[in-house]
């Protein structure tokens, strides 16, 4: 009768390998898991100051600003080809910035056509 009491007692606790995944889920990850996009186009900012809004619209939340000099990577165009959609890998900015300024002129220069692997 012994043996079999044993027996139960090792089947109970066994569970299907659930909790070692939900333990893996937990584990924050050191880095935002943010893939760095390929085919950006590399600007640099030509104003002093150059916002970065949610929507492709003057009208939209500002999310951001670069500086003079910096340099911002772009990717898709908008429908009116004002403005290019901008990431930040580092800081994980993401938003629309505005190419070229009725009033100023070019707020962004491209730097380079294609980036360098």
């Amino acid at each position: 009768a012994l043996k079999a009491q044993e027996e139960r007692v090792i089947e109970t606790p066994v569970e299907p390998s659930a909790p070692s995944v939900e333990v893996q889920d937990v584990i924050p990850s050191p880095k935002p898991v943010k893939l760095q996009r390929k085919g950006g186009v590399l600007h640099e900012v030509m104003h002093k100051a150059v916002a970065i809004r949610y929507l492709p619209s003057t009208t939209a939340d500002m999310v951001g600003t670069r500086i003079l000099g910096q340099f911002v990577e772009l990717f898709e165009t908008s429908g009116d080809k004002k403005w290019r959609k901008m990431e930040d890998p580092e800081t994980g900015d993401e938003g629309w910035m505005m190419l070229y300024h009725p009033q100023i002129g070019d707020l962004l220069r491209v730097v380079e056509e294609e980036r360098l692997e």
